[in-house]
Parts: C-alpha cells; structure tokens; sequence
C-alpha cells in the first residue's frame, strides 16, 4: 500500500504534546503521560512494555507477579 502524497500527509499529524514521566528501567526509553505501563510498587520499578518486563524480570530477582498493569500520569 502506498499513501499519495506522504510527505504532505505526514507534515499534518498532531504534534505529541504529552509530558515524559519517566523512564523506563530496562531499556531508558521516555515514558509519556497517559502511557500504558508495567509498575511494581514494591520495587519501585517501571517498565514500557511487556517485552521489557520479560528482560527485565528474567536478568533480575524480581518477580513478575508482582508488576501490575498501569495509566502513566493517571490521577
């Protein structure tokens, strides 16, 4: 599939004005507010994505039970 006229077409998109809130402790990418994350409040741990609490659990003694699925900047 091709998008006539990309370049024009992407110039369009919203800007992300979302504020980083964090940083994700395996791989130290930004995390947005409002992002989908993975946080252990006994560890004090925040991971951006199922693959890096995977990587993340299996280098370090950390149980992956204990992570629960959370909103970012969520009040």
């Amino acid at each position: 599939m091709t998008i006539r006229n990309y370049d024009e077409w992407k110039t369009k998109l919203p800007e992300d004005t979302r504020k980083v809130v964090g940083d994700c402790a395996h791989c130290l990418d930004e995390i947005l507010e409002g992002s989908e994350v993975w946080y252990s409040q006994e560890h004090d741990i925040t991971v951006c994505s199922v693959g890096c609490l995977v990587r993340l659990t299996s280098k370090f003694d950390v149980d992956i039970d204990e992570f629960e699925n959370i909103e970012m900047g969520a009040e």
